[in-house]
């Protein structure tokens, strides 16, 4: 009989890089169903909202939407109704949050579309999750699972400026697509990646290896590696994207090493809680910390 094959998720590896204890929540605990907040449910749906722009439609217009007012009106629409089918999993109800992440969405809305009225579109693949075969000692999962919602064309110009190690004879190498992965972020853009050239910046390590699992996903799809993983911080009206060579080797050694603490961890059932600010906005803080949860500002419900 062949071996099962038992999956992991892209968003399980970052919730692991993110905090041990989290993911063995998540995959081990039997616990509450994970909730969301005003700021998931506003990255989600900003990243639908323009997968959606790009539906079939009738004339010569780029977008699905006639006019920016239009396609505004539309996610505010959108938005309320993402909050009443998420609101009995918020793990906290404000309105005035409600409405400040609504806005935020609309104005990252508006950006993407005045800075892409002359953009490539995207290209249109499933929205299915697509698995790579993934191998490490002692980790009981033997596939990993993603979805690659944003595969975006990019001119060969911009490619010999971005990446001139992929160009031979004035074209893209045999190995690469002349494609991006496009993560769009609806997050204030991080101090360390302003003013910066991104090939000196020390990224993150949770940038690192979610670039490097979804160029593993892409290659096995494909065939060839994409040019690169780029973050768009929608937010912003300039200087908001950042290229990460995902298909870098010491990227790989990263997520490989990862792959390597997580088999440890389930093997001697020891998962470290990683004691940061950002646990006040966790699914399981009342599990895992009840000692700060009086200390929260958050009206929790």
């Amino acid at each position: 009989m062949g071996k099962t094959k038992s999956v992991v998720s892209v968003s399980s590896v970052l919730a692991y890089a993110r905090c041990a204890k989290l993911f063995e929540f998540l995959n081990f605990s039997g616990r509450q169903p994970r909730k969301t907040d005003y700021y998931r449910i506003r990255g989600a749906e900003v990243s639908k909202f323009i997968r959606n722009l790009y539906r079939k439609h009738t004339g010569y217009r780029k977008f699905f939407y006639y006019s920016i007012k239009s396609a505004t009106r539309d996610w505010y629409r959108v938005w309320d109704i993402a909050m009443k089918d998420n609101s009995e999993v918020l793990s906290f109800v404000d309105k005035g949050i409600a409405k400040e992440q609504s806005k935020i969405g609309a104005a990252c809305i508006k950006n993407y579309w005045i800075q892409n009225l002359d953009s490539p579109e995207p290209l249109k693949i499933k929205n299915i999750e697509y698995t790579v075969r993934i191998k490490c000692s002692g980790l009981p999962y033997n596939y990993l699972s993603g979805r690659l919602d944003h595969i975006v064309p990019c001119d060969i110009s911009w490619i010999k400026a971005a990446r001139p190690e992929i160009i031979e004879n004035g074209d893209l190498t045999k190995d690469y697509s002349p494609n991006l992965i496009v993560k769009y972020s609806t997050s204030m853009l991080d101090p360390v990646f302003k003013d910066r050239n991104p090939t000196l910046i020390l990224l993150p390590d949770g940038l690192i290896i979610q670039a490097a699992m979804n160029i593993m996903l892409y290659k096995q799809q494909f065939g060839t590696y994409p040019v690169g993983y780029l973050i768009y911080w929608l937010r912003y009206e300039s200087n908001n994207k950042l290229l990460i060579n995902g298909d870098l080797k010491e990227y790989r050694d990263l997520l490989d090493l990862v792959f390597q603490r997580m088999a440890k961890s389930i093997t001697d059932h020891k998962f470290r809680k990683n004691l940061t600010p950002s646990c006040a906005y966790c699914d399981y803080v009342f599990q895992c910390r009840p000692e700060i949860v009086k200390q929260l500002s958050l009206p929790f419900t």
